[in-house]
């Protein structure tokens, strides 16, 4: 069991059972890639660049194609849901990227925004803590599965209260609370698709 404690360290910004073998990219109705709304890979340019100083992990060289979870969205968005199921859970990457379809078939443009920077932070540090889990950019390389999906939440506490501190600074860094709720949202997410065993709980006093 995985927790946050919402009240250990400072604001961060200074703005303000196993499941079955099926991987459900959308959260609600199943939808086609045409009644996305709103397209996945619209805004990661523009959030790539905004943050990339800060991505120590990965370079793109301008070319947000060449990063490897741009790559995996395409991935996600057209393969079979019944073969998503061995991707996610073999591949973190692939976790990633069908969680952030999910969210673009189910929330507005602002949200996925927000989740998009979200997950390209949190899965830089998690690339950081887990020996193995660094990718190479490129979609003609032969990805090489990690088997660490289910580590995702793992890291999830000292994400909020020590990566992201790192950088509370920065006028696109979301405050805590914000952090927090994204970082529930993935964590749920992969727990209801069967991909990790374990829980998140919030510790609020």
């Amino acid at each position: 069991m995985t927790g946050i404690d919402e009240n250990k360290g400072d604001d961060l910004s200074n703005q303000e059972q196993e499941g079955e073998e099926h991987v459900e990219v959308p959260t609600t109705a199943k939808k086609s890639c045409k009644e996305l709304v709103v397209d996945p890979l619209e805004k990661f340019k523009g959030v790539l660049n905004l943050i990339a100083t800060d991505l120590k992990g990965e370079r793109t060289k301008g070319n947000s194609s060449e990063h490897p979870l741009f790559w995996k969205i395409q991935q996600c968005m057209k393969a079979p849901s019944q073969n998503l199921v061995n991707l996610c859970k073999t591949d973190s990457d692939s976790a990633f990227a069908c969680y952030l379809v999910s969210v673009a078939r189910s929330e507005g443009m602002a949200y996925y925004v927000r989740a998009l920077k979200f997950v390209l932070l949190y899965r830089e540090h998690f690339h950081s803590r887990f020996s193995g889990a660094h990718r190479v950019g490129g979609k003609n390389l032969k990805p090489v599965p990690d088997n660490l999906t289910h580590k995702i939440p793992d890291i999830c506490n000292e994400f909020v209260l020590e990566y992201c501190k790192a950088f509370r600074d920065r006028l696109w860094m979301p405050k805590r609370s914000e952090l927090i709720t994204l970082t529930e949202s993935l964590c749920s997410w992969l727990y209801e698709q069967g991909l990790t065993d374990r829980t998140l709980f919030t510790v609020s006093k």
